[in-house]
C-alpha cells in the first residue's frame, strides 16, 4: 500500500499523450520550423518523460513523508506541553493563540508546501484532534467543559467568518499580484 497513487502503465501513456498534444499545441501557436534535427525521436521523448514522471511522483511521495514526520513531530511536542502547569491555567488563551496558529499553518500547508488540498486535509484533521485532546489537559471537568465550548466557539467562528475573510484576503492579494504583474 503506497501513500500516493502511483499510476498504471496505461494512466503514464496518456498522460505522455496529452503532453506531446501540448507540446505540438504550442509549437505550432509559437510557429516553430519544424526541422528534423530540432525534434528528439519519439521514442527518446518518451523514454525522458517517462523517467521525469516516475521522478516527479518518488520526489511527491517523499515530500508528503517528511512534511507528515515534521508535523508529527510538532503535534507530539504540542500534546506534551498541553499537560504543563502553564496550560492548565491559561488553557483559554492557549486555544485561541493555537486557533490562529493553525489558520497560518492550514495556508502555508496547501498554498506553500504541499499545494494540493486533499493531501493536507488529513494533516489539517490532526491539527484538529490534537486541539481536542490538548482541552482534556484542564485540571478538573469545570475547566474542560468549559474549554470545550470555547473550542466550537472558536470553530465555529473559524468557519462562519475568519475563513471566508482569509479567503477574500487571498483573492486580493491573487488580484494584487496579478496586477502588479
Amino acid at each position: 500500500m503506497s501513500i500516493i497513487h502511483k499510476p498504471s502503465e496505461a494512466e503514464e501513456r496518456d498522460i505522455l499523450d496529452n503532453k506531446r498534444k501540448n507540446k505540438m499545441i504550442e509549437k505550432m501557436e509559437m510557429s516553430i520550423d519544424q526541422d528534423d534535427d530540432s525534434f528528439m525521436e519519439d521514442d527518446e521523448l518518451t523514454k525522458d518523460e517517462v523517467i521525469n514522471i516516475r521522478t516527479a511522483l518518488d520526489w511527491k511521495r517523499r515530500h508528503f513523508f517528511v512534511v507528515c514526520v515534521c508535523i508529527s513531530i510538532f503535534l507530539t511536542v504540542k500534546i506534551e506541553y498541553s499537560y504543563a502547569e502553564f496550560m492548565q491555567n491559561n488553557i483559554q488563551y492557549l486555544l485561541v493563540m493555537y486557533m490562529f496558529l493553525d489558520i497560518i499553518n492550514e495556508q502555508l500547508l496547501v498554498r506553500a508546501i504541499m499545494e494540493e488540498a486533499l493531501l493536507a486535509a488529513p494533516i489539517l484533521t490532526c491539527f484538529t484532534v490534537t486541539e481536542f485532546i490538548m482541552t482534556m489537559g484542564a485540571s478538573d471537568l469545570e475547566q474542560f467543559v468549559f474549554s470545550y465550548f470555547v473550542e466550537q466557539l472558536l470553530n465555529f467562528l473559524n468557519r462562519v467568518y475568519i475563513g471566508p475573510f482569509v479567503e477574500r484576503i487571498e483573492a486580493f492579494a491573487q488580484v494584487l499580484t496579478i496586477k502588479l504583474s
